[in-house]
């Protein structure tokens, strides 16, 4: 026992050590953080862009990767660039960008747990993109690299990398490896009790698998609960689903439900513009109307799925089994010379599958039975009789394999099981060891008490600098004043000297009370609405009365709301200041500038909006201005959003569209219970 007291007190001391270490080194990772933040700031804007704007996204990404100091978070925004790449269907751009990731991480001696995860995501990428591109063995040897990754790391994330292997194994035509990695995938989902999404595409294959087996009463299984969660199910996974279903009825014969079926694919790969998989779905449909003789429906669907693959996207399987297809389609039509063109070609091509070996013999035999060349449409039945038992023997085999892989799995559970009640009774032994209970909760004392201490160092460097930011941008505010003071001594010297001329007085009287209460509110963060409005106001008026304001300006302020709320100083002037400077090219009577304050739920809302020239997303202003204005709203905003957990909203829209209105719109929402700091 004394020894076992030794080990524990040597463990608390190594860890005290190793808290201490990381509380005295934590200004070296000051660059980290700074790039992390970023990096945590462009997830949020990019997640939803990635599938609908990802040409936007990836300009953000190519603008926002000299900003980053760091080479792993260089490297992980780069595979971000990649999924971009993804979705607008530049294959080669992925494979490019993914390719230096990997470059990268093989040049390092050792990974941390981020350059893993790095790793894996790029790995299952590359594996995914060689899938689509019909390379099975280039994506199995990288899908196979991210299965070792993640071996050492996450068992979760192997679900979609054993998923990727088994749709390869299964395009192989290896039902075996198929089989044993659906149920790899379907023993994790089950044993860490995943959410139901994840056994959509699993259920989907397996599906599938049973299908191509013959075993349709155990296919029917999955396709039933599927349709049952069909509402549930990602497009993704659902076009998947509804394309085994089709090919299931097809294999049944049952043309016309398969078509159906078929159709339903074709819709979900239009509207989710998923230009990959739609000539997926031309081909099948293709192929029902052939097998259903309505060949000019059959030609029109061949065609337009040949011509994807032959142009964008080269994929040596998809076009092996089309030109079969059109080979069906040229001898149905009595179009020999065609067909046999055809045949030719393709037989002295790779043969990717049994099966369409067994098709494009059976294409060969009717050929030459209708050339009346009987003795080699004789030798082709005789090859297809062969290939026929052979298909037969291999998917009778499978089936027994297949059979004998779940009960390894049961096995493999029966096995976790064992280990999960060993591991029970090690705890129910650790539990009598009071001195080790005692140790940890010292161990967690001290790493409270050195969190604490770090949050708190950090929380006072994150106050220095944002002190520091407001005191920049009130310098800034008042270098471009012109030394405001000195303008404002003097006006109010000279302006006595005026009232005898009405038409100077008030331009003068108006100018030195913009300034004024320019000057008064410089060394505020928030003022009152009601002062806010009358300061706009009176620059509005002060405009109006020198003949320079271009447009006619609307206010609409709620009844019920309270005008002693307190918003950020200028945020109304500088949008109204921008719009009325730059927004309107002349003076016309059309030219409108609308403010409209009101209350929405727990926050007041501001829109101010115009008809004008619309909003540069270079500048960050109207098309003609600076930006500075806006650039000093948006630091101002993003300091004070860091000490509330509800925060404002900044949002600017333009309107530019030949065949509608253009403008700009300024609009920001602001919490009631706001808190603004005292400096």
């Amino acid at each position: 026992m004394p020894t076992t007291t030794n080990k524990y007190i040597s463990f608390a001391l190594f860890i005290l050590f190793f808290v201490v270490g990381i509380v005295g080194c934590s200004d070296k990772q000051k660059i980290k953080n700074e790039d992390k933040a970023l990096l945590d700031s462009l997830e949020i804007i990019l997640t939803d862009q990635y599938a609908s704007n990802p040409l936007e996204a990836k300009q953000i990404i190519i603008e926002s990767l000299p900003k980053i100091n760091d080479s792993l978070n260089y490297y992980i925004l780069l595979n971000k660039l990649a999924i971009c790449s993804f979705y607008l269907n530049q294959l080669d751009s992925t494979l490019y960008y993914s390719n230096r990731v990997m470059s990268y991480l093989n040049s390092l001696t050792t990974l941390n747990d981020e350059e893993i995860d790095l790793a894996i995501k790029t790995t299952n990428d590359m594996g995914v993109i060689y899938q689509i591109q019909g390379n099975s063995e280039a994506a199995i040897s990288y899908l196979e690299q991210a299965k070792d990754y993640s071996l050492s790391k996450d068992e979760q994330k192997l679900i979609s990398i054993y998923i990727n292997l088994a749709d390869n194994y299964y395009n192989q035509g290896d039902f075996l490896k198929t089989c044993d990695y659906y149920r790899k995938a379907l023993l994790i989902t089950d044993s860490l009790d995943i959410s139901t999404n994840e056994h959509y595409p699993i259920y989907s294959g397996l599906a599938r698998l049973y299908t191509d087996l013959g075993n349709y009463s155990e296919a029917e299984q999955y396709y039933q609960y599927l349709e049952n969660k069909i509402t549930e199910i990602p497009p993704f996974e659902k076009f998947w689903f509804i394309n085994s279903r089709g090919y299931y009825y097809y294999l049944q014969k049952e043309y016309q439900t398969a078509l159906s079926w078929f159709k339903q694919a074709l819709v979900i790969t239009q509207t989710q513009n998923f230009k990959n998989y739609e000539s997926v779905a031309e081909t099948n449909i293709g192929e029902v109307f052939l097998m259903m003789n309505e060949l000019d429906s059959a030609r029109v669907y061949l065609e337009k799925a040949f011509l994807y693959y032959t142009e964008e996207n080269p994929n040596p399987a998809s076009i092996y089994y089309i030109k079969g297809l059109l080979a069906s389609l040229y001898l149905s039509e009595n179009k020999l010379a065609q067909a046999e063109h055809i045949l030719n070609e393709i037989q002295e091509k790779e043969k990717l599958n049994p099966t369409y070996t067994y098709n494009n013999n059976k294409r060969l035999e009717e050929l030459y039975r209708k050339k009346g060349d009987y003795s080699k449409a004789y030798s082709y039945k005789i090859k297809n009789d062969f290939y026929n038992d052979s298909i037969l023997n291999w998917k009778i085999q499978n089936n027994i394999l297949e059979i004998d892989s779940r009960y390894r799995q049961d096995t493999t559970i029966l096995k976790k099981n064992i280990l999960i009640k060993e591991a029970e009774e090690t705890v129910d032994q650790l539990k009598n060891l009071n001195l080790f209970l005692i140790l940890v909760g010292i161990i967690i004392i001290l790493l409270f008490l050195a969190v604490s201490f770090y949050r708190k160092r950090q929380k006072e460097i994150r106050l220095t600098r944002q002190k520091e930011v407001i005191v920049h941008l009130r310098m800034e505010n008042i270098r471009n004043r012109v030394s405001p003071h000195f303008i404002f001594n003097v006006l109010n010297a000279v302006i006595p000297s005026m009232r005898q001329h009405e038409e100077l007085y008030k331009p003068m009287y108006l100018i030195v009370q913009a300034i004024r209460e320019n000057l008064l509110i410089s060394e505020k963060i928030a003022i009152p609405l009601k002062k806010e409005i009358a300061i706009v106001k009176n620059y509005i008026e002060l405009l109006e009365s020198i003949g320079s304001l271009k447009s006619q300006v609307v206010w609409q302020i709620g009844n019920n709301l309270s005008q002693d709320t307190f918003i950020p100083s200028m945020c109304i002037q500088i949008p109204v200041e921008n719009a009325l400077k730059y927004a309107f090219d002349s003076i016309e009577n059309h030219n409108l500038l609308s403010i409209n304050i009101s209350s929405i739920e727990d926050f007041l809302s501001i829109t101010i909006e115009d008809n004008g020239c619309g909003f540069n997303t270079k500048t960050g202003n109207e098309q003609k201005g600076t930006g500075n204005g806006f650039k000093i709203l948006y630091k101002t905003i993003e300091l004070l959003n860091e000490k509330n957990s509800k925060k404002i909203e900044l949002q600017i829209k333009s309107r530019i569209d030949p065949d509608s209105s253009r403008g700009t719109s300024v609009s920001f929402l602001i919490p009631y219970n706001y808190i603004y700091p005292k400096l």
